[in-house]
């Protein structure tokens, strides 16, 4: 085992949120983080839509809260943007904050990227 290398699943959710942001950037030309943000507030205002085993993942990507789940791990202040975007989904369900940073919704854009890929799906 290395040691001095665990990844933190804070740190882990830290590294795919980046990964999102930076690809929500290049297909949308908007600020990543922000998209991001609305993105977390949205999945969790409606968390119980039936969107089979993707939706499920997506669900469980969009939950910040859930990298705090194992306990021994503070969140610092910037993955504390992602709890608090999470909170106001489940507490009130309104994102419009987050729309005027970015006016397109995360699932708007994934409609767009799974039917793009169902007309050219890439031949492997």
């Amino acid at each position: 085992a290395l040691t001095g290398h665990t990844r933190t699943p804070v740190r882990q959710r830290r590294s795919v949120y980046s990964a999102v942001e930076s690809y929500m950037k290049k297909y949308t030309g908007m600020e990543g983080k922000a998209c991001l943000l609305r993105a977390i507030c949205e999945a969790n205002a409606t968390p119980d839509h039936n969107d089979g085993l993707l939706g499920d993942a997506v669900n469980l990507l969009l939950s910040a809260s859930h990298a705090l789940k194992h306990g021994g791990e503070e969140a610092d202040e910037e993955y504390k943007e992602y709890l608090a975007a999470e909170a106001r989904g489940h507490l009130s369900g309104d994102c419009s904050k987050f729309e005027s940073n970015c006016p397109i919704t995360f699932f708007s854009v994934m409609d767009v990227l799974a039917e793009e890929a169902m007309l050219h799906p890439r031949n492997n």
